[in-house]
């Protein structure tokens, strides 16, 4: 009997056909097994904040407290243990990171010792948001959307200060926008369309130039293409902010909140899958002198805002959908240096929260501040160990999307990350 007959008649025969999955999957291996058998409902929408200049994991997700290690901790931070379990490091200056893990910890999960090879100015739009298959780079959350996003007009929104570098025509899946949006206070009652106008002024003016490229036959012809396909999205996209955006807008909140929540409308209304929003910028995280003083801020700025934006999600029936991922573009050194400040270092920690998220730690750092190797498939430190990158991140999230990864990285996804939906 063929695999396909067989298969065929294991439908009628309900008992055989799960024995029968049980075994495959025994065969197969452990990895993943729960999630396999969960499956996922619906296709995933993804909201990635990035932390422009590289948070501290030792702010908030790598403790190591305590002599004899090289960790310059903050004074006054501890170790501290959430109403919901998770670990992480806890200080008085920051109550909204407290808050936040006793009441979203139960699906956050933190992976420490994120190796970050790139630490030049192209990293935060480049390799750490990047997955890469026969050498072939793509930005991760545009090869989720165009798996699971074909027929939708803007699949992927990068806000302001997320660029990107690679062939324009990856650009055709990017909906940009300018800055002065959410610097620009839109009246209560509705989203005007002079503020509308004034989102895509700039990019109007540039392409003006490239139209007439174009019809001179001059320029660069595959540039000329991309910023085409890129225009004619921002005005598919234009058209598609909701207005209910201008009821949820608040001046008072920092931009990344407001932008989050921009998104988070777009997904409810089906017209996006995913966002990139930049978490302040590089002063904000990259402080050359007095480090525990603006990182402090900007971490508690940071959960504060999380703790918003997923209450906007809740209110409007995300929770269940919504997959969230923070991440710098590295991480900061473990020492200060001689200003008091701290410099790019190549080994970074990543939180995600999400139905089918597993709450808990993944990963580790040395007292040295490297990352410390783990079999990906258990967690472990022993087995088939290898350093953990961004990719393997994305790995487990387009594998947790419903995808197959492996179209787009050869990197393996980490286990201890995903759990079965609930």
């Amino acid at each position: 009997m063929g695999l396909k007959n067989f298969m065929s008649h294991l439908k009628v025969i309900p008992s055989l056909a799960v024995m029968t999955a049980f075994v495959i999957a025994f065969m197969v291996g452990p990895i993943f097994c729960a999630e396999i058998a969960s499956g996922n409902s619906g296709p995933k929408v993804f909201l990635h904040l990035i932390c422009d200049g590289g948070i501290d994991p030792a702010m908030v997700f790598q403790w190591k407290g305590g002599g004899g290690n090289s960790f310059a901790i903050e004074p006054g931070a501890v170790q501290r243990t959430s109403v919901s379990g998770l670990v992480h490091v806890s200080h008085p200056a920051r109550p909204s990171v407290d808050s936040f893990f006793d009441q979203w910890g139960s699906k956050s999960a933190v992976l420490n010792g994120v190796g970050a090879s790139d630490l030049s100015a192209r990293a935060i739009h480049g390799s750490a948001l990047e997955v890469e298959v026969s050498a072939k780079r793509k930005i991760w959350l545009s090869s989720y959307a165009e798996d699971f996003g074909k027929g939708r007009p803007a699949p992927v929104v990068a806000f302001p200060g997320v660029r990107f570098d690679g062939s324009p025509d990856e650009m055709s899946l990017i909906g940009r926008i300018p800055a002065n949006l959410l610097t620009t206070t839109p009246p209560a009652s509705s989203f005007p369309g002079s503020v509308r106008d004034r989102l895509f002024r700039d990019l109007r003016v540039d392409y003006t130039s490239y139209e007439s490229m174009i019809r001179s036959g001059s320029g660069d012809a595959i540039k000329i293409k991309g910023y085409d396909k890129q225009f004619r999205m921002q005005q598919v996209f234009e058209a598609s902010i909701p207005t209910a955006f201008a009821s949820v807008y608040n001046p008072a909140q920092p931009d990344f909140v407001n932008q989050a929540k921009l998104a988070l409308e777009m997904f409810s209304s089906g017209k996006s899958l995913a966002a990139m929003v930049r978490v302040g910028d590089r002063a904000t995280w990259a402080a050359a002198s007095s480090h525990f003083a603006i990182q402090s801020a900007a971490v508690e700025t940071l959960f504060d805002g999380l703790d918003e934006i997923l209450n906007h999600a809740y209110n409007i029936g995300l929770q269940t959908k919504l997959v969230l991922v923070v991440s710098g573009a590295y991480g900061r050194t473990p020492w200060l240096n001689a200003a008091g400040g701290k410099d790019p270092w190549p080994v970074s920690s990543m939180m995600f929260w999400g139905n089918g998220i597993r709450s808990g730690v993944t990963g580790a750092t040395d007292d040295l501040g490297r990352g410390v190797k783990i079999d990906p498939r258990f967690g472990t430190t022993t087995g088939d160990t290898i350093s953990l990158s961004f990719q393997n991140a994305y790995a487990s999230m387009l594998f947790h999307a419903g995808g197959n990864y492996k179209k787009w990285t050869s990197a393996l996804p980490v286990s201890g990350l995903l759990r079965g939906n609930q």
